[in-house]
């Protein structure tokens, strides 16, 4: 095409190879190169990463799919009266509220389970954390990703804030890595989360959103296996203003 591109260390190109997939995997993955590298002096190192290698480390029939509707992964979007939820049973608490699992029984006689997160708002102003939280909420409007929790809906009353979630059902991934009788996991599984992990920021980061609180902690685990990063309480939209990214902040 007569473009030309310079790749600095650590940079790559050509992953729309990758995208041969997407809709299911193919057979047959030859393409023509698009591509010629030309080093501008001294050594350099080239990696080649196959699309067989990289189908052993993540679904790629479904890259940078982030608004597919993967069946059980992603909560349909449904309008809930927080009237008809009801409680079960405590999963968590914290210093400004509880997480409680709940269920909706749909008009058609489906019932579905969720996780309510319920929040102080005498707590939460005490402790200046309500910016946090409005911008928490803002930030999970915008995401719609199967490695990411899905925020159904939210509610609020004169004394607390709701945020009904998406239920996660596997724990948290620290309690994988950390086990009474051994710490740690193999390498295959480690680069399985890792993948999913990766594919989840990757979404957010083209969104020009910045997650800033990654921890074993703050990712579960699905009831299929994967990992899916919770809590964005420390999250931050940036926008690109005057040749510089710029945090945006709740006023």
């Amino acid at each position: 095409t007569g473009q030309y591109n310079i790749i600095d260390e650590g940079g790559y190109f050509g992953e729309d190879t990758l995208e041969i997939d997407v809709g299911g995997v193919k057979k047959d993955t030859d393409c023509v190169a698009k591509y010629s590298v030309r080093t501008l002096g001294g050594d350099a190192i080239l990696g080649v990463l196959t699309l067989k290698k990289c189908r052993n480390v993540f679904d790629t029939t479904t890259l940078g799919l982030g608004n597919r509707q993967v069946p059980g992964r992603i909560e349909a979007q449904v309008d809930i009266p927080f009237d008809a939820l009801e409680k079960h049973a405590i999963l968590g608490a914290g210093t400004f509220g509880q997480v409680w699992l709940v269920s909706y029984k749909a008009p058609n006689g489906v019932r579905r389970a969720y996780a309510l997160k319920i929040q102080s708002k005498y707590e939460l102003i005490s402790n200046h954390q309500a910016k946090g939280v409005v911008r928490e909420k803002n930030i999970m409007k915008e995401l719609h990703h199967p490695f990411l929790i899905n925020l159904v809906q939210t509610y609020q009353d004169p004394q607390r804030a709701y945020m009904l979630l998406g239920l996660v059902q596997g724990g948290e991934l620290f309690s994988l890595l950390h086990q009474a009788t051994h710490d740690g996991i193999p390498e295959k599984d480690a680069r399985f989360y890792a993948a999913g992990i990766i594919d989840g920021l990757s979404y957010m980061h083209r969104r020009h959103i910045l997650y800033r609180d990654l921890k074993p902690e703050n990712v579960l685990i699905d009831s299929d296996g994967y990992p899916v990063i919770v809590d964005f309480g420390f999250g931050t939209i940036c926008l690109y203003k005057n040749g510089r990214y710029r945090r945006q902040f709740v006023s």
